[in-house]
């Protein structure tokens, strides 16, 4: 049985999808009713065993409930993704932790403080690596807060990055993995993607 058809099965959860017009469907994601614990994530026959093996980092991490999968066709892995947290959630020593444990050098002060300000983390996870192939902190940005120093385009696309809002509400994701690091960006188009996809546990 395939991750995702047991995903289906057995966790009650509704879904959404990223697709291009030249590649088609690229992601499935799978949004849980309710975050589950680790061990109910872990106990899904077609995991990774990477991600299983990850159960102790969880831990030191202080990240033991989980609100979102992803699912990519074309790369053949799979995003586990931490419940919400409040920005601050995770200290200075465990943030170089998680770092290192990606076979990733810690940044400077600077950057682990961005790390800091996270309001969830999401890992990648394939099937051919014994680890993690990727670590994501989710860090909300409003206008004038983003980190456009970084990178004429992280200036380029905080400045232009086309919104529906009349609030720029930008999202860096500063990314580390044991090929590097780099910075994930994105817009939160309609002002709501907070709401849409994390809000609905409060409903």
């Amino acid at each position: 049985m395939s991750l995702l058809a047991e995903v289906t099965e057995k966790i009650p959860l509704w879904w959404g999808l990223d697709a291009s017009v030249g590649h088609g469907v690229q992601k499935v994601w799978a949004f849980f009713e309710q975050p589950l614990e680790f061990d109910e994530i872990a106990s899904l026959e077609s995991v990774p065993r990477s991600l299983r093996d990850h159960r102790e980092r969880f831990g030191e991490a202080r990240i033991d409930r989980f609100a979102i999968m992803g699912f990519d066709f074309r790369d053949n892995t799979t995003n586990l993704y931490s419940e919400m947290v409040s920005p601050g959630y995770f200290e200075q020593n465990e943030v170089v932790r998680m770092i290192r444990d990606m076979g990733s050098l810690p940044p400077d002060n600077e950057e682990i403080g961005r790390c800091r300000g996270a309001i969830n983390v999401y890992y990648t996870f394939d099937w051919n690596s014994p680890q993690a192939r990727r670590l994501c902190f989710a860090v909300p940005s409003r206008e004038g807060e983003f980190p456009s120093h970084l990178h004429p385009l992280a200036a380029r696309f905080a400045a232009e990055a086309p919104v529906q809002a009349e609030r720029r509400e930008l999202i860096f994701n500063p990314t580390f993995g044991a090929r590097g690091s780099y910075l994930k960006m994105e817009a939160d188009y309609t002002g709501d993607a907070a709401s849409r996809v994390f809000g609905y546990w409060n409903r």
